[in-house]
């Protein structure tokens, strides 16, 4: 009777043809979208959770044949002071004629990033399962000779194991090297009780390793990008051949994809065959994918048919990290328009910056040569020479008057502000756009008590250097003071610029409290007629 029953068992067990070892795990396609199945490293390792449904039907045209269910659970947790885990779960049926298998697993995962930023890009993984077998023989359903020999059982057995799995993972952007090991204990079930005629079965210790790169075409800014993947994973298990599957995946991220894989064979008769997938994902949560399988003999694809596996699997968590993207884009366009708008601002100012200089440097350009002009003739006539010297101390006399008017008559001619340059600049400090915010306060009630002002900038440069380019730069840092007064709001048509170049030095170079020579400034000087009535 023993021996009868183990005939059935190992004709059941026949097909794997290797002492059932091979597939003692669900042997599915759809590892490539839900790599958790196959190495525990990957449980959490997104930024959103997953559970996902896996059925698969292998070779139609066979009485009772093999089929696998597959439902799993895995998700990140993101903690301060445990760093990134993940914590995953999964429960599994493969039946095969009599023989059933169901197992589940609990998982836990470590991710160690090699770069400190929010997304783990660049990093190392490690996970642990642990982990039941339940191995079943249903002999009442097994194909005799005899069914009516009175030696058969009408019963069933069954045993039960413990086991761990373990991976790891490499990540680098879209590449992923990995390498796992299934059902590591190695352990064994007695599954008949007797002396010699005992059927054990072994869970065989299954090593896996895998590698895949995503590469995604075009801009992050796209909303959907076309990306292509290929995908390699190889089985080693102890006196089995070496299985491998190669596919390649082309699909268009957060919509759908297509794909195209090989199998080899996992024994010595040929099983080899060629997988088309179609998959199609919906907001980025939910993914169905179907996989058709077909085998590379005709005449075994003839005898066994056809594999069918499908997929269905649902994201959670990822909305909530898309709609923070989203939020983000939003905010750097607002911030995009509102530096757009400073810059069409600061444009402006520029061009008419621009323009003051142009005028400035005609006028420059235009005395310098006034001064050339003046020197040749000084060198052709002593006369002339004396003449402009005249001319000059008449200029002198009169800049004198100037001053002297300013000095004795404060009231028409209040000096109310100043500002100082580092040697050699026209650019404004922080302390001096500070003093000429006062002046222009200063400026504006006057205004507001109905008084007509007529403000006057005198450009000064220390007396070092030559006399020419000082001239040049006391104009230049006097129309910068304009320039900032009139962008602040002050007519331009009431600014009278003064060049003095070095002839209105301070005694002495003592520096100011910002550091600057007092030589290097530009003096704000007003006047004000008051309405007629006031005072």
């Amino acid at each position: 009777m023993i021996k009868i029953i183990q005939k059935c068992i190992g004709a059941a067990l026949l097909f794997s043809a290797f002492n059932v070892q091979a597939q003692q795990l669900p042997l599915l396609n759809h590892y490539i979208y839900n790599p958790y199945l196959y190495n525990p490293a990957r449980t959490g390792q997104n930024d959103f959770g997953t559970a996902s449904l896996h059925f698969k039907k292998q070779w139609t045209a066979l009485p009772d044949s093999p089929f696998s269910g597959v439902v799993s659970l895995e998700s990140p947790v993101k903690t301060k002071n445990l760093g990134n885990m993940g914590l995953g779960g999964m429960l599994y049926v493969d039946q095969l004629h009599i023989t059933t298998n169901v197992g589940g697993m609990a998982t836990y995962a470590y991710h160690i990033p090699f770069q400190k930023n929010k997304d783990f890009k660049h990093g190392l993984s490690a996970g642990l399962s642990i982990g039941f077998v339940h191995q079943r023989f249903n002999y009442p359903d097994a194909t005799v000779e005899n069914p009516n020999d009175n030696q058969l059982l009408p019963s069933e057995s069954s045993g039960t194991s413990f086991d761990f799995s373990a991976g790891l993972d490499y990540q680098w952007k879209g590449l992923h090297i990995g390498a796992s090991m299934m059902q590591g204990l190695n352990t064994g079930l007695r599954l008949l009780d007797g002396s010699q005629s005992d059927i054990k079965y072994v869970n065989t210790r299954q090593w896996l390793v895998s590698a895949s790169y995503k590469h995604l075409f075009g801009s992050e800014e796209k909303k959907h990008r076309v990306y292509v993947q290929p995908v390699f994973m190889g089985r080693i298990i102890e006196n089995v051949p070496f299985q491998a599957e190669a596919n390649v995946i082309v699909g268009l991220d957060g919509m759908g994809w297509i794909g195209v894989g090989y199998r080899s064979s996992n024994n010595l008769t040929s099983t080899a065959a060629i997988e088309v997938t179609l998959g199609v994902e919906i907001k980025r949560q939910f993914l169905f994918a179907y996989t058709f399988g077909i085998g590379v003999d005709a005449n075994m694809n003839a005898s066994m048919g056809t594999q069918h596996e499908m997929m269905l699997a649902y994201r959670f968590g990822e909305n909530k990290r898309i709609k923070q993207l989203e939020d983000n884009v939003k905010e750097m366009e607002e911030k995009n328009k509102a530096l757009q708008l400073n810059i069409d601002n600061n444009r402006k100012s520029v061009d008419s910056l621009q323009t003051v200089l142009k005028e400035t440097n005609t006028l420059i350009e235009n005395n310098t040569n006034t001064i050339e002009k003046q020197g040749n003739s000084i060198k052709e006539n002593t006369e002339s020479t004396q003449k402009n010297g005249s001319d000059i101390k008449k200029n002198q006399e009169e800049i004198e008057k100037l001053k002297e008017m300013m000095k004795n008559q404060p009231l028409r001619y209040k000096k109310i502000g100043e500002v100082y340059f580092d040697n050699g600049s026209i650019k404004l400090g922080q302390t001096s756009e500070a003093n000429l915010d006062a002046v222009k306060q200063a400026l504006d009630e006057a205004k507001a008590r109905g008084s007509e002002i007529r403000v006057y900038i005198k450009g000064n440069a220390s007396t070092n250097g030559n006399a020419k380019k000082n001239l040049e730069l006391s104009m230049r840092r006097a129309a910068a003071v304009r320039q900032y007064l009139v962008n602040n709001g002050l007519d331009g048509d009431a600014v009278t610029l003064i060049p003095m170049g070095e002839e209105d030095p301070t005694d002495g170079t003592k520096a100011s409290a910002n550091g600057d020579s007092k030589d290097r400034r530009v003096d704000i000087i007003f006047t004000e007629k008051k309405p007629k009535g006031k005072l």
